[in-house]
C-alpha cells in the first residue's frame, strides 16, 4: 500500500512526459529488486500535455481542465446550451460555444465533438455527469477508428466540474449570452517506454502479464493497481520452478500516445510490443497474455478469447468469485495481441468505475481490495498453470463448444462439422486472427455505442434476415410496428480496419414504409432478396476461414 501511494503521488503520467520516466524508474527498481532481468523498450509517441484552462461567464471565472488532444485556443462567442447532446436534433450552434453535459459513456465525447464541429461551433465546453470531478476523455478529428495518422482536432474542448456547469448554466437561462474561454496545450514528439521483468523457465516459449502504467489525472483504479498486481504475482512466480518463462510487462500509451493524432489513440505501447514481434517473426513465441486494466470492482469481468477465457473462468470458478465472461475487450492491450491470434484475456470491471474513470476522484479510496486480491489469485494460477503447461493448459474445446454455438443458431451442420477439424494451436490462432473481431453496429455518425467482440461477424447479416421476415409478416396490417422492428437494422464494421461486413441497408426502407408507399412489401421482399445474398458471401468467408485454419498444423 505504500509503494502505491508513492505511484499515486507522482501525479498524472502521460505517456512520454518526464513523470514517465520517473514512474518507468520506480518500477525498473521494483522488478530489479525482486531478483528479476529488467528491459526497457522504448516507444516513439506523441506526447500531449495541457499548461491549463480556464472559462469566463460574467462575472465568474471558472477552473477547467483541457481535453486531450485539443489544442491552445482562446474563444470569445455566444453561447449555447444543447440539452441533448447525442441527439441528431441540435439548435443552432453556428460560430458559438457549445455547453453540454458529459454523456453518461463519457467515451461518446467523441461524438458530441464531431456533431458541433460539424454544425459550425468554435469551442465546446463539457461539464462532468458527476459532482466535484474533472475528467479527461480523448477524443479526435474524424469519426472512423483508423489506425493511421490523421489531423489534429479542430476547435477547442474544455470539462468543468458538474457544479461549474450548473452554475454555467444557470446564467446562461438567465440572459447571459456570451462566454469566453482560453487552453493552453502543446503537443510533441517524444519517447514512452515499454518495461518488462523475465522470469526464466526451462524453455524460452512465455506467457505475458501485463498491465499500462501511464494514466490520466490520479488514475489509481486505472491502472496503477497493475503495477501492484505485478509485483504480488511476479513475487509469488519467481519461487516457482516452470517449464516456460514467465515477462511481466508493464506498458506506455494506452491511454494516448500513438503518433499523428491516430483514430484509434488507444493501446499504443502494446501494438507496438505485438508489432515488434511479428516483424521478428516471434509472435509464436507469446503462448498467452493475462492483462488486467481497472480491475478494482465487482463484477470482474474475464473477457478473453475462448480458449483462454476457459482456463480463467475455471480458475475463478474454484475461488468462488463473482465474474462476468465477455470476448476479448477491444478497449485493452490485449487486443492487440489476439487480433495477432495470440491467446489473449483481460480482467476490468469498467462499467463498475464509469463514475470516476479518467478522473481526479479515482483514488486509493474507491478500491474495492477484495476485488484486487481476487484478481491476483486468478492471475497468479492461470499463469502457473501455463507456465507449467504450456498450450496444453488452454481449453480448445470450449473454444470448439463457443463456435459450434454460434453455427447452430443459424442452422448450418457444415461450417459445425469444419470446426469439428480443428485440432492445433496454430488452427485456433487462425481463428483468433480471422473470426474473433470487434464490430461497431451502425453508423459512426448516426448511432452510438461501444465496439462488441463476436465471433464470426461475418454472419451477424442472419439476425437481420429474421427481422426482415418478420417486418413482411406484420404487412400490410401493421406498418408501424414493421417500421419499428426495420429501423433497429443497421450496418456492420470492423473499427480499426475499417471494413465493412455483409450487412443490408435498409433506411431507404423505413422512410418509405413511414409514408404508407403500397408497394412497400414487394421493395421488403427484395430486400430480403440481398440480405440472403450478404448472408452467402458471410457464409462463404466464413467456410474458406475455417478451411484455412484446418490446414494449420
Amino acid at each position: 500500500m505504500d509503494e502505491l501511494e508513492l505511484l499515486v503521488s507522482l501525479g498524472e503520467v502521460v505517456s512520454g512526459s518526464s513523470t514517465e520516466c520517473r514512474l518507468v524508474d520506480i518500477i525498473r527498481k521494483m522488478f530489479s529488486n525482486m531478483g528479476l532481468e529488467v528491459k526497457v523498450m522504448e516507444v516513439p509517441v506523441d506526447l500531449w500535455c495541457d499548461l491549463g484552462a480556464i472559462m469566463n461567464i460574467g462575472d465568474a471565472e471558472l477552473k477547467a481542465i483541457t481535453i486531450p488532444p485539443t489544442l491552445s485556443a482562446s474563444v470569445d462567442g455566444r453561447i449555447v446550451y444543447v440539452e441533448k447532446p447525442l441527439s441528431l436534433k441540435w439548435p443552432n450552434v453556428s460560430d458559438s460555444i457549445v455547453l453540454c453535459e458529459l454523456p453518461s459513456d463519457p467515451d461518446e465525447l467523441k461524438t458530441v465533438y464531431l456533431r458541433a464541429y460539424e454544425l459550425g461551433a468554435q469551442a465546446i465546453i463539457v461539464y462532468d455527469n458527476t459532482p466535484g470531478r474533472f475528467r479527461r476523455v480523448v477524443i479526435s478529428s474524424v469519426w472512423d477508428f483508423r489506425k493511421m495518422p490523421c489531423p489534429p482536432p479542430p476547435i477547442p474542448c474544455i470539462h468543468i466540474k458538474w457544479e461549474d456547469g450548473l452554475k454555467v448554466l444557470d446564467l446562461v437561462r438567465n440572459g447571459v449570452s456570451r462566454a469566453s474561454l482560453t487552453s493552453k496545450s502543446y503537443i510533441m514528439e517524444s519517447t514512452g517506454y515499454n518495461v518488462e521483468a523475465i522470469i526464466p523457465g526451462s524453455r524460452e516459449d512465455y506467457i505475458v502479464i501485463c498491465g499500462h502504467h501511464d494514466h490520466w489525472l490520479t488514475g489509481v483504479s486505472d491502472n496503477l493497481t497493475s503495477l501492484y498486481l505485478l509485483h504480488e504475482v511476479g513475487g509469488r512466480l519467481g519461487s516457482m520452478r516452470t517449464t516456460y518463462t514467465i515477462r511481466l510487462v508493464s506498458f506506455t500509451a494506452e491511454e494516448f500516445g500513438a503518433p499523428g493524432f491516430q483514430a484509434w489513440y488507444w493501446a499504443y505501447g502494446s501494438r507496438f510490443y505485438v508489432e515488434n514481434l511479428r516483424r521478428t517473426n516471434r509472435l509464436n513465441d507469446v503462448i498467452a497474455v493475462v492483462n488486467v486494466d481497472a480491475f478494482t470492482s465487482y463484477p470482474l469481468i474475464l473477457a478473453g478469447t475462448p480458449e483462454i477465457r476457459g482456463l480463467t473462468s475455471s480458475i475463478a470458478d474454484s475461488l468462488k468469485v463473482k465474474y462476468e465472461l465477455e470476448l476479448d475487450y477491444s478497449y485493452c492491450d490485449s487486443y492487440s495481441f489476439s487480433s495477432f491470434g495470440i491467446p489473449a484475456i483481460t480482467i476490468h470491471s469498467l462499467p463498475e468505475i464509469l463514475s470516476y474513470y479518467h478522473t481526479d476522484a479515482d483514488s486509493i479510496d474507491v478500491v474495492d481490495w477484495k476485488a484486487v486480491m481476487d484478481t491476483i489469485d486468478i492471475v497468479y494460477r492461470t499463469a502457473s498453470r501455463i507456465a507449467i503447461y504450456g498450450r496444453d493448459s488452454l481449453d480448445y474445446y470450449a473454444y470448439k463448444l463457443e463456435l459450434k454455438k454460434v453455427l447452430s443458431d443459424i442452422g448450418n451442420n457444415y461450417l459445425s462439422s469444419i470446426v469439428d477439424r480443428l485440432s492445433s494451436w496454430r488452427a485456433f490462432r487462425m481463428v483468433n486472427m480471422n473470426l474473433h473481431k470487434a464490430v461497431f453496429i451502425g453508423d459512426y455518425r448516426l448511432d452510438t455505442g461501444p465496439f462488441k467482440t463476436v465471433l464470426c461477424p461475418q454472419l451477424l447479416v442472419a439476425n437481420d434476415i429474421k427481422t426482415i421476415e418478420y417486418s413482411i409478416n406484420m404487412l400490410p396490417n401493421n406498418i408501424y410496428e414493421a417500421v419499428k422492428l426495420l429501423s433497429k437494422i443497421k450496418p456492420y464494421i470492423i473499427p480499426g480496419e475499417e471494413k465493412p461486413l455483409p450487412s443490408i441497408n435498409v433506411s431507404q426502407v423505413v422512410s418509405l414504409a413511414n409514408l404508407g408507399k403500397p408497394w412497400i412489401k414487394q421493395l421488403l421482399e427484395a430486400i430480403l432478396h440481398s440480405a440472403k445474398a450478404a448472408f452467402k458471401l458471410g457464409i462463404r468467408e466464413v467456410e474458406d476461414l475455417l478451411l484455412e485454419a484446418t490446414r494449420e498444423y
